[in-house]
């Protein structure tokens, strides 16, 4: 087991030809961190287009290069075993943090301890929610579920 950091938060990301998307990606994470000590970890999956512009322009992030695409969960498995805080956030690298964003999520999981995963709401570009959660597949999910032709059929 890793020995516990002062950090109270890892952020992980995982990148594959992503990194224009990264990039303000990371610039929104490092606006919102302020005083909030954290850990940025990239996990690049073999990227071809760019991605030494993350540590020119983002020097805190720590930039882990595979030699080839291991895949979403492989990598992000990679940089769970180096993590040493006790919370990881795991972003896309389309993701765009919000103001404010950081600070009330390691509030809540210190609040809550036992809270085991946390999923904070997901937005649209648009400011509309992006539904992010899913039921166990199940004969009834592919029935009803969010992306079955019956929700095409009758959306509401």
């Amino acid at each position: 087991m890793n020995e516990m950091s002062d950090n109270p938060l890892d952020i992980i990301l995982v990148n594959y030809n992503s990194t224009d998307h990264l990039l303000a990606c990371l610039e929104s994470i490092f606006d919102d961190l302020g005083d909030i000590p954290a850990r940025v970890i990239v996990q690049d999956n073999d990227s071809r287009d760019g991605v030494d512009r993350i540590r020119e322009r983002f020097p805190r992030a720590e930039l882990v290069e595979n030699k080839a695409n291991l895949g979403f969960a492989r990598a992000v498995n990679m940089a769970l075993r180096s993590s040493l805080a006790p919370y990881a956030l795991i972003l896309n690298p389309d993701t765009y943090v919000s103001k404010g964003f950081f600070r009330p999520l390691v509030q809540y999981m210190e609040a809550h301890p036992e809270v085991g995963v946390l999923g904070p709401a997901v937005m649209n570009g648009d400011g509309s929610l992006q539904g992010s959660a899913r039921s166990y597949p199940s004969p009834l999910t592919a029935v009803f579920g969010r992306s079955s032709i019956l929700s095409k059929w009758f959306p509401n």
